[in-house]
């Protein structure tokens, strides 16, 4: 896919979400989640940073608060907000930022979006100082409703909710340990995780199969999401 057509394709799910009465300044769950265990410093980066709402809430723990994103809706609605802004496709490396510029960056369900992670997950190393925080989340497609999917109904599960595109744009998939390797192949050390738990309908079963699993299997087949923190 050429960078026009990805442009293309991240500028209509950006306006559709703008234009959706629903879609609100509200922080999602993962940012909620990254949110919390961000650590105070200088400087932040958030890629794909959307229309910029972590960004905003990050503005009183750190000096410096940039964000990057392809899509142009996104990015207009972020500046308005007096963040510093990019438009960059991050599957054309290098990132335009000098190594060893931030003290913390997160990119929250990015990673699944790119032709080749572990040159990103290089990047990123790069752009991070020593000791920087990286905090990452992708789709878990180890979740037992995804390998139903696949091995039950025989058609490969979707971790979008975008309807644009085939899946939203996912060109990877992962589970918990993949990113775990790939984090350590590319000079991080993984501090902590977390399974993302999707609020909806089923929330209170979800809850009874939590305390009956434990946090560990429970974060392994139950959740949504995966939340990964590490260190360069």
């Amino acid at each position: 896919m050429s960078s026009s057509n990805i442009e293309s394709l991240y500028n209509h799910i950006w306006f559709r979400k703008s234009a959706d009465s629903n879609h609100s300044s509200v922080l999602s769950l993962r940012e909620q989640l990254a949110l919390h265990w961000l650590r105070p410093g200088e400087s932040f980066l958030d890629i794909g940073c959307g229309t910029g709402n972590l960004c905003k809430e990050v503005m009183p723990i750190f000096t410096h608060v940039h964000g990057c994103d392809i899509s142009d809706s996104a990015l207009s609605l972020a500046k308005t907000l007096g963040i510093s802004v990019k438009k960059v496709d991050v599957n054309q490396p290098p990132l335009p930022y000098d190594s060893h510029t931030f003290d913390a960056i997160t990119a929250l369900d990015v990673i699944e979006h790119l032709f080749d992670p572990q040159s990103f997950l290089h990047e990123l190393h790069r752009l991070l100082k020593p000791g920087g925080q990286l905090i990452l989340s992708t789709p878990n497609f180890r979740k037992l409703k995804n390998i139903h999917t696949l091995l039950i109904k025989g058609v490969f599960p979707k971790t979008s909710n975008d309807p644009e595109g085939w899946d939203g744009g996912h060109l990877s998939y992962f589970t918990r340990k993949d990113l775990l390797l790939l984090l350590r192949q590319s000079g991080f050390t993984p501090l902590r995780s977390q399974g993302i738990h999707s609020l909806d309908r089923h929330r209170l079963i979800k809850r009874l199969f939590v305390t009956l699993l434990g946090q560990h299997l429970s974060k392994e087949f139950l959740a949504s999401g995966i939340l990964i923190e590490s260190t360069a």
